[in-house]
């Protein structure tokens, strides 16, 4: 479905009065009040002479339900990452209980080089995969700490990414790193916007970056790094000095 944005100059004394409508109406924002009075206007009806609105009501239990996501996210996250760190060490248990077994079978053997993926992971620890880490960030645009399971020092990892040209952000204690040139056309992206709902917003930036920024757009409007400044009509970002 195509949509339409329509972009309204009001003196301060003109904005204060439609939100005060807006609230006296039961609406969350001035934009879904305005949006709202534009389609009762087309349709040819007028606005009810008292109490909320059907359509005001339908905004606040979105809005609500919207808040309510948002107090959850945070909780379903932390469950699945248990359910991962859970599932690793079943796993290693599994792993480390076989080879122990066909330890007993064997008997004493000769020394035998690490496992491939033994080999990779101490790679890793060295640092010689530190090259590669920026070329995967290139390719991938944001790499999210939680995703990146193998990392056994975060702060020290995302730190050699920042030095090496990569905007490296903490949200809510995790790490996130976005490639340069990747940060520049989503900051671009978001200063254009106009849209105070943080979902159509965030579905814009998925339309134009993909899923991924999408993503880093939610988590940093949940820790209010991301808001809308109604009196300038835009996004702001809040980011650390």
């Amino acid at each position: 479905m195509e949509e339409y944005y329509i972009k309204i100059k009001l003196t301060k004394e003109e904005f204060e009065r439609l939100r005060e409508q807006a609230r006296r109406h039961g609406f969350a924002s001035v934009t879904d009040y305005v949006r709202w009075v534009l389609a009762q206007h087309a349709e040819g009806r007028e606005a009810p002479a008292g109490g909320v609105a059907p359509e005001a009501l339908k905004s606040l239990l979105a809005s609500l339900e919207r808040r309510i996501m948002d107090l959850l996210n945070p909780y379903t996250g932390k469950i699945d990452e248990i359910n991962l760190k859970l599932s690793r060490i079943i796993e290693m248990i599994e792993t480390l209980e076989l080879a122990r077994r066909d330890e007993l079978d064997r008997g004493p053997q000769e020394y035998r080089e690490p496992r491939p993926a033994a080999r990779e992971q101490r790679k890793y620890d060295r640092g010689e995969y530190r090259g590669d880490a920026i070329a995967r960030l290139r390719e991938e645009g944001i790499l999210f700490q939680d995703e990146a399971g193998w990392i056994r020092s975060p702060q020290r990892f995302f730190a050699s990414l920042e030095k090496r040209g990569a905007v490296v952000l903490n949200i809510e204690g995790k790490y996130v790193a976005v490639d340069k040139n990747y940060w520049e056309r989503f900051r671009s992206i978001l200063e254009e916007l106009d849209v105070s709902d943080s979902i159509a917003a965030e579905r814009i930036i998925a339309e134009k970056l993909g899923e991924r920024a999408g993503r880093l757009f939610r988590e940093m409007v949940r820790a209010g790094i991301a808001v809308f400044d109604e009196d300038k009509g835009s996004w702001i970002l809040y980011l650390p000095p």
